[in-house]
C-alpha cells in the first residue's frame, strides 16, 4: 500500500510537470505568436517604406533632371544673349547698308522722278521699317516672356540647398532602412527557427501527453488490481492463522492430557514427555485429524505456479492479455468451484498470488514497456 501511495504521488508530481510544460508551451506559443504579428507589421513598414523611397528615388532623379536643365537652360540664356546682340548689331549693319542703298536710290532718283512720287517711297519705306522692327520686337518679347516663365519654373538657391539637405537625410534614412531590413531578415530566420522548434517540441509535448494518459489509466488498473490482490491475501492470511491456532489448540489439548507433575519439565523428565506424545500421537483418531490438517497446511503454503514461472521466465505482457488472462484464470477458477468445493481455499490462495507475480513482472520492472502504445521505452 505504501508503494502504491508513493507511486501515485510520484504520478501526480509527473502531472503537475507536465502540465507546467504545457502552460509554459502556450505561453511560448502566445510568445511566438506576438513575434509573428510583429514581424508581420516590420514587414507591412518595409514594404511602405520601399515604397516611399522608390517614390523618393524618383523624386530625386525628377531633381537631377530638372538641376541638369537649369544649367543646360542658363547656358542656352546665356548663348540667346550673345545671339541676340549679334542680331541686334547685324540688324543695325542691314540698316545701315539698306539706308545707304535707298539714300543712294533717292539721290539716283531725285534726278528722274518727281517729288512726291519719292515722299511717297520714302513713306512706304518707313512703314516697311517700322513694321519689321514692330515685328521683330514682338518677338523678341515673347521669347522674353517664354524665358522668364522657365526660370519662374526652376527652383531658387535656396529651394535647391533644402532639395540636397533632403536628399542627404534621404540617403541617411534609406542606408539606416537597409540595415533594419538585414536586421529583419535575420531575425526573421532566427524566429522560423524557433516556430519550427515550437511545433516538433508541442508534437512531443502531445505525444507524452498522450503516454501520460496512457500510463495513468494503466496504474489505476493496477492499482485497484493490486487492491483486490491485497484484500484476498489477508483472507488468505486469516484462513491461514485461523487454521494454526485449531492446530495449536490440537496440540495444547493433547499436551494437558499428559501427566504433569511440576510446572517446568526437568531434563530427567523429558523422556516421560516424549513417551507421552509418542502415546498421544499413538491415538488413531487424533493422528488421522492432524495429518490430514497438516496436509491442507501443506498444500495452501507449499510451491504454487507463480515460483515455477518466475524460476523458468515469465514473458512481458500488455495490460490487455493480462486482463484477459485474469479472466480466463477467474472463469477457470468458478467452473473449479462448481465441480469441487474442497479445493476451492487453495485456488483462492494460488490465484491471487499468481496475478500479484504476474503484475509485478509485468509493471514493477524500471526496464520494460511501460504504456500501452508503442510511443516509448524507458
Amino acid at each position: 500500500i505504501l508503494d502504491l501511495t508513493s507511486q501515485l504521488n510520484t504520478a501526480h508530481e509527473v502531472l503537475a510537470e507536465k502540465e507546467t510544460l504545457l502552460a509554459d508551451r502556450d505561453l511560448v506559443l502566445a510568445t511566438a505568436t506576438s513575434e509573428r504579428v510583429t514581424l508581420s507589421r516590420a514587414m507591412e513598414q518595409n514594404r511602405t517604406l520601399k515604397e516611399q523611397l522608390t517614390e523618393l528615388q524618383d523624386a530625386f532623379v525628377q531633381m537631377c533632371t530638372i538641376d541638369g536643365l537649369s544649367g543646360r537652360v542658363e547656358e542656352l540664356d546665356a548663348i540667346m544673349h550673345r545671339l541676340g546682340l549679334f542680331m541686334d548689331w547685324l540688324q543695325l549693319q542691314q540698316l545701315s547698308e539698306q539706308s545707304a542703298a535707298r539714300l543712294c536710290n533717292t539721290l539716283s532718283d531725285r534726278h528722274s522722278d518727281d517729288p512726291v512720287e519719292q515722299f511717297a517711297k520714302m513713306e512706304r519705306r518707313v512703314r516697311e521699317i517700322i513694321a519689321q522692327r514692330d515685328e521683330e520686337v514682338a518677338t523678341q518679347a515673347r521669347q522674353n516672356m517664354e524665358h522668364l516663365s522657365a526660370m519662374k519654373l526652376l527652383p531658387s538657391l535656396e529651394q535647391w540647398q533644402a532639395h540636397q539637405t533632403s536628399y542627404e537625410q534621404l540617403q541617411a534614412k534609406f542606408i539606416a532602412c537597409m540595415e533594419r531590413m538585414s536586421l529583419v531578415d535575420d531575425e526573421r530566420t532566427r524566429l522560423e527557427l524557433l516556430n519550427t522548434q515550437l511545433e516538433m517540441e508541442a508534437s512531443t509535448f502531445g505525444e507524452y501527453v498522450t503516454l501520460f494518459t496512457h500510463r495513468r489509466a494503466a496504474a489505476a488498473r493496477r492499482a485497484r488490481a493490486r487492491e483486490q490482490l491485497l484484500q484476498r491475501l489477508v483472507q488468505d492470511r486469516r484462513r491461514l492463522r485461523a487454521r494454526l491456532h485449531d492446530l495449536l489448540g490440537m496440540y495444547d489439548e493433547s499436551y494437558t492430557k499428559l501427566p504433569v507433575d511440576s510446572n517446568l519439565p526437568t531434563t530427567e523428565e523429558s523422556d516421560g514427555v516424549s513417551d507421552s506424545i509418542a502415546k498421544v500421537m499413538d491415538n488413531g483418531e487424533s493422528q488421522v485429524k492432524f495429518m490430514t490438517e497438516f496436509k491442507n497446511l501443506l498444500q495452501e503454503v507449499g510451491p504454487s505456479s507463480d515460483e515455477t514461472e518466475s524460476d523458468s521466465g515469465f514473458s512481458l505482457l500488455d495490460d490487455e492479455v493480462v486482463v484477459q488472462q485474469d479472466e480466463k484464470q477467474h472463469n477457470r477458477v468458478s467452473d473449479d468451484r462448481k465441480h469441487d468445493q474442497s479445493t476451492a481455499a487453495p485456488e483462492l490462495s494460488i490465484s491471487p498470488l499468481e496475478q500479484l507475480r504476474k503484475q509485478a513482472l509485468q509493471h514493477d520492472c524500471p526496464h520494460c514497456q511501460c504504456c500501452v502504445g508503442n510511443l516509448i521505452e524507458v
